[in-house]
């Protein structure tokens, strides 16, 4: 598999006067193979790209079907647009990308375009409910933030958060905002997004992805964005969402997500000790989490012997590993 970096560089993505902002187009070429135009493969594509169009104005923003009988002429596609775009913008957006998608890449039989308001990809191969890391799109602003070292651990921890929001987002539709301030720095605004189709686990993953090459494409930068195929990440010292009259509260991660961070070896369920006047006392503790049986479940493939360290003083000892850290716990 080869993976392909791309990098713009963008004042603002979302200052033009066009109502939908093109940013890029992908036609792979390795392992796909072009299809004969007026064949079956072709007439499929054209009734996916219909489709799309069809319902494009969808309350999730998100639609997705594959077409054909023969393997040799099914075709897979979806569209995601922006969480927080209205339907008619949805609704342009996919109806200008689904017409420019064909033009960039004529006869290709896997294509990606993408635009600042939403996404249309198809292949004769399924990619439905699964991320990989096909490529990766940075877009960066020029303007550089003064103090970087410390706005960077900012937008390190606003993204972590949003992430777990976004994969556990209760709408359905994998998406999240989240805004954040920093001494001087203006407000922090940052958005995160899946598609519908990844599992929470997925969608987590992928963000978390995404958001390990900020420092690469945007460090100490004002603004800049990560997207892989199947989630993006972005940030902004302005706002470039439509912010909701009435703020999110009590944002809950689900526990899938909790044992991803307890695998990483961080806690999200930490509180502070408090003295008997109320006031927050200077040390903390750090509490482990408990989870629901099946997600213990799927975390030890079924509490299977290979994950099976033994015995200690509380019952069984499994091991779960991820990003090369190991976690023992009992059940």
């Amino acid at each position: 598999m080869t993976l392909s970096f791309y990098i713009f560089l963008c004042l603002s993505c979302l200052n033009s006067e066009a109502a939908v902002n093109f940013l890029y187009a992908n036609c792979p070429s390795a392992g796909t193979t072009t299809y004969t135009r007026n064949s079956t493969y072709q007439r499929n594509l054209n009734f996916i790209l219909s489709s799309l169009q069809s319902n494009s104005t969808v309350e999730s923003g998100f639609y997705n079907l594959e077409v054909g009988q023969d393997p040799s002429d099914i075709v897979y596609g979806l569209f995601l647009c922006r969480g927080d775009v209205t339907q008619d913008i949805c609704q342009e957006c996919v109806n200008t990308a689904a017409g420019e998608i064909v033009l960039l890449c004529p006869d290709q039989k896997t294509a990606l375009i993408v635009y600042d308001e939403c996404t249309i990809r198809y292949s004769d191969r399924s990619f439905f409910s699964q991320w990989k890391m096909e490529f990766v799109l940075y877009t960066s602003n020029t303007s550089n933030v003064s103090t970087p070292d410390g706005f960077m651990a900012l937008l390190e921890n606003t993204t972590k958060g949003i992430a777990g929001q976004a994969a556990n987002d209760q709408s359905g539709r994998k998406f999240a905002t989240e805004e954040a301030d920093f001494n001087s720095f203006p407000k922090l605004y940052t958005l995160a997004q899946c598609t519908t189709d990844l599992s929470v686990s997925s969608c987590y993953n992928c963000l978390r992805t995404a958001i390990s090459y900020l420092p690469i494409c945007c460090l100490g930068k004002q603004g800049g964005s990560v997207m892989l195929q199947s989630c993006n990440i972005r940030y902004e010292l302005y706002p470039f969402y439509r912010i909701t009259a009435e703020p999110q509260e009590d944002k809950e991660i689900s526990q899938e997500v909790q044992l991803l961070d307890l695998v990483e070896g961080r806690f999200r369920n930490e509180h502070t000790s408090e003295d008997s006047s109320g006031e927050k006392g200077a040390g903390s503790q750090k509490l482990i989490p408990s989870f629901q049986l099946h997600i213990l479940h799927a975390a030890t493939n079924h509490f299977s012997d290979e994950n099976k360290l033994g015995k200690g003083g509380f019952g069984p000892v499994y091991k779960v590993t991820r990003l090369g850290i190991l976690v023992l716990f009992n059940v």
